[in-house]
């Protein structure tokens, strides 16, 4: 019973019933080839599990990307000797400072090879999909079934977005961190006025014209809820620009937040092209019709 436990209903509605009678029949018999039948049933069943719960390869990716930032920030503090609230440096403890670092690393390669494996298998997936599908030919000799597999989240960010309502929620999530960014960068600018911070992080960023930029970021934002494409690349350029300023000026490199939030905006940035790109075909499509049908007016 536990070979057929998960096999899938809503697939098979109609077959169900009599694939588990035929299985239950296969485990009860002592025929040879029942019990192999029964085997390699459970071999196929346990091996979709697998794919089942492996994670997307977008996971994959960002847990990569988390292990090479963490090994890259405690490599630059080790390097230049820095202690934050009494850590490990490389020169306190060379030995802890690069185990750390080397399982850093060693996460990050396991999580770049499970990301491989996972392209592997949905390449394969859809090659044998390719040829089970026969595809329809209509007259004019173009082929059906090109739509794309609908992709979460985390891929549509990570390889673009491949349908309209993954897109508008990337384009939804980055208008409200720009806001949040943009409150809060304001309300601390006013704070500084008042009471001048000792981090100096803020007194960088908290200059007098803060308050100009927090105001610019917002009207970026508010074009970019109106699905324009300029400003969705104004925003990545400005949020490249900041960091690369903070790294010119302080020597410090990009935390691992603001890398994940220009992913967060290169993203919505594809995502307002993939919409405009999805809305303008019919519209050039009628407009063409309408030019040829003047032409012969």
């Amino acid at each position: 019973m536990q070979a057929h436990s998960s096999i899938n209903k809503e697939k098979y509605p109609e077959n169900y019933a009599k694939l588990l009678i035929a299985i239950d029949q296969f485990e009860k018999s002592d025929l040879p080839e029942h019990q192999s039948q029964v085997k390699q049933f459970n071999l196929v069943v346990n091996e979709k599990r697998k794919q089942r719960e492996r994670l997307p390869v977008s996971w994959y990716a960002i847990i990569a990307i988390v292990f090479l930032w963490l090994a890259l920030d405690a490599h630059i503090d080790g390097y230049h000797g820095l202690k934050r609230g009494g850590e490990i440096t490389r020169e306190d403890d060379p030995f802890w400072f690069y185990l750390f670092v080397g399982m850093y690393l060693v996460g990050a390669a396991h999580s770049l090879l499970q990301m491989f494996d996972a392209f592997d298998q949905r390449h394969e997936k859809k090659k044998t999909s390719n040829i089970d599908d026969s595809p329809s030919v209509d007259p004019q000799g173009s082929v059906g079934n090109d739509e794309k597999a609908p992709r979460g989240f985390f891929d549509s960010l990570l390889l673009g977005p491949v349908d309209i309502p993954t897109a508008e929620k990337i384009i939804k999530i980055s208008i409200c961190v720009s806001v949040l960014i943009a409150l809060l960068t304001a309300s601390l600018a006013v704070m500084e006025l008042y009471q001048k911070s000792s981090n100096l992080n803020l007194i960088f960023a908290l200059k007098h014209f803060i308050l100009i930029d927090a105001f610019l970021l917002l009207v970026l934002t508010f074009f970019l809820y109106k699905r324009q494409l300029w400003a969705a690349i104004c925003l990545v350029v400005y949020l490249v620009l900041n960091e690369v300023i903070k790294y010119i000026d302080l020597d410090k490199i990009p935390s691992l937040f603001t890398v994940l939030k220009i992913l967060l905006f290169i993203g919505a940035a594809r995502s307002v092209y993939f919409i405009g790109k999805h809305r303008g075909e019919p519209k050039d499509g009628s407009s063409q019709q309408n030019k040829s049908d003047a032409d012969l007016i």
